[in-house]
């Protein structure tokens, strides 16, 4: 069982830290809790649980990538390789253009999964979240 005192404790040496990355947080869900900006489905996978939002500028604090706990995770992990350019989402929008157009052909979910190499559960998530562009 953890600590509640320990957990206490981190978070706030990690916020003397960090102030500026706090403060991108502060401003960020400030904006969400008042409407102005939209919390996004994980531009990754499309997950809309517990999405975040990962800054790549902290002194940008709504310049935001929306990433399930996973990818924000990997991300993190993946900024620190030099060289890296992890979001060019051009193959999963060219994916999307397609299974819309397998959609509107009358395919099915299942179908549209066999065609393009995924799981009928994906191919819905692909084909009804909003798009990333």
């Amino acid at each position: 069982m953890r600590d509640p005192n320990k957990v206490k404790r981190y978070a706030a040496n990690w916020t003397a830290r960090n102030p500026e990355k706090r403060a991108a947080q502060i401003l960020l869900n400030s904006a969400v809790a008042a409407g102005k900006v939209t919390r996004q489905p994980c531009e990754v996978c499309g997950s809309t649980y517990r999405v975040h939002g990962h800054h790549e500028d902290y002194s940008k604090p709504l310049e935001v990538h929306w990433l399930c706990p996973t990818h924000h995770k990997q991300a993190h992990g993946i900024f620190k390789v030099k060289g890296k350019e992890p979001w060019d989402h051009t193959k999963k929008v060219q994916l999307r253009d397609k299974a819309l157009v397998l959609r509107s052909d009358g395919m099915s979910y299942s179908q549209i999964g066999q065609a393009l190499g995924m799981s009928m559960g994906h191919a819905y998530k692909i084909i009804n979240q909003p798009p990333y562009r």
